[in-house]
């Protein structure tokens, strides 16, 4: 086959008639098999349990089909250079799998893959692609350390879909707003349940055990979610919601860190990592230590703060890149502007930006506004959220609809 470059197959992915543009490449790992003899990673059984399990664990959205030592990658998420990047952020990934390190030789920075598109034609694509997708279930990405089943097929879902069918939980995107700019600057993701319970809570009876996969999901949906909008030139952050507790213990965190790891999400300079559920009274220098847990992995992290009674000048600069408080609902304005006051000086103090959660009423933006508070979230901006799967161009759409309403109701209530 001779490798050649063509954005032009279509193929029919899933049965439902719709025609999605495919990139198809194929990647050989024979170059790399005679650099692992002596290594368990020689039997080539194993070889490829490891690498189909990986490629799985960072592909969500695309599909992937193995054979002996090759695999095919067929790109519908996004085209052009944008497939081109994945395919070569699963090579690297691939290659510092097999070799163990982080910085890859020279001589061990192979090209694996090659665009084989138009060495398929369009009717035999359509074909194979259709009918492997209608009759066979995608392997989890949640496979590791999962033992069953009805689990590991609803993690994939929350992370290639951002639904947990079994609990009717669905993963929302909601505006961030830069008061000073008064433009979105953000999207954060929050679960939610029937409209009305929102975060970790809204998946019901979820003990320690599974919340490290249901962080690890969420953080692939919004990873996906967050490339997609960049690669169509949809310039806004994404924030991934995970919880202090998925962090707090060795073998969750180390689940949470492979994971951010193996998608090099420090290289995606959208993603936020936003800490929350941090128990009241937790000492602000362990909160600092989890920070530190996430720094070497991701760019911007965010701690959402369980209450002002926090005492961060104990613990100096934790490398926060924002601070992030709740309202009390219906608050009273005085307690708005008390709020609102100590969390700007907090931020000010730890060189982090502040952002104000749950801001009901004018009156309370107004006082989240003179505290000198750079963002802020909450109802009184309407109750737009996206989802993870909405096509970049709408969301395009939304957000400039929600800035031009926020717009005129900023300057209506100066």
């Amino acid at each position: 086959m001779k490798a050649q470059l063509s954005q032009d197959v279509t193929v029919a992915v899933g049965g439902s008639g719709a025609i999605m543009p495919a990139t198809i490449y194929l990647f050989e790992l024979e170059p790399v098999v005679s650099r692992l003899q002596g290594s368990r990673l020689a039997n080539p059984e194993h070889l490829r349990a490891v690498c189909e399990k990986h490629v799985r664990s960072i592909v969500v959205s695309d599909l992937v089909m193995f054979a002996d030592f090759s695999f095919y990658l067929v790109v519908t998420s996004c085209s052009g250079l944008a497939a081109a990047g994945l395919a070569s952020f699963v090579n690297t990934s691939l290659l510092r799998l097999l070799f163990g390190t982080e910085q890859l030789s020279p001589d061990q920075d192979i090209t694996l893959y090659r665009n084989v598109t138009t060495e398929v034609s369009p009717a035999v694509a359509t074909a194979k692609m259709g009918a492997l997708v209608t009759t066979t279930t995608p392997p989890s990405p949640m496979a590791e350390d999962l033992d069953d089943s009805d689990a590991d097929d609803a993690l994939y879902e929350l992370a290639n879909n951002g639904v947990y069918p079994e609990q009717g939980v669905e993963l929302s995107f909601f505006p961030v707003h830069d008061l000073r700019r008064k433009a979105v600057s953000a999207l954060f993701c929050a679960p939610t349940f029937a409209g009305a319970v929102f975060g970790h809570a809204a998946f019901n009876n979820m003990g320690p055990a599974q919340l490290p996969y249901i962080d690890r999901a969420i953080l692939m949906h919004s990873l996906n979610f967050a490339r997609k909008l960049a690669s169509q030139g949809v310039i806004v952050a994404v924030g991934a919601p995970v919880s202090f507790e998925t962090l707090a213990w060795s073998k969750s965190r180390q689940i949470y860190q492979r994971a951010l790891r193996s998608t090099q999400a420090a290289q995606t300079a959208q993603l936020i990592l936003k800490l929350e559920d941090i128990p009241q009274g937790t000492p602000a220098e362990r909160i600092a230590q989890v920070v530190s847990s996430l720094r070497p992995f991701a760019r911007h992290i965010f701690v959402h703060l369980p209450d002002n009674s926090v005492r961060l000048t104990m613990t100096g600069r934790m490398g926060a890149s924002g601070l992030v408080l709740s309202l009390q609902r219906r608050a009273a304005l005085p307690e708005v502007l008390t709020h609102s006051k100590w969390l700007a000086r907090a931020a000010l103090a730890q060189g982090a930006m502040s952002c104000i959660d749950h801001v009901e009423s004018d009156e309370s933006l107004a006082m989240v506004r003179s505290a000198g508070i750079r963002f802020a979230v909450g109802n009184v901006f309407g109750s737009e959220a996206v989802s993870g799967r909405t096509p970049p161009d709408e969301v395009h759409d939304i957000i400039t609809h929600i800035e031009q309403t926020t717009a005129a109701h900023l300057a209506a209530i100066a």
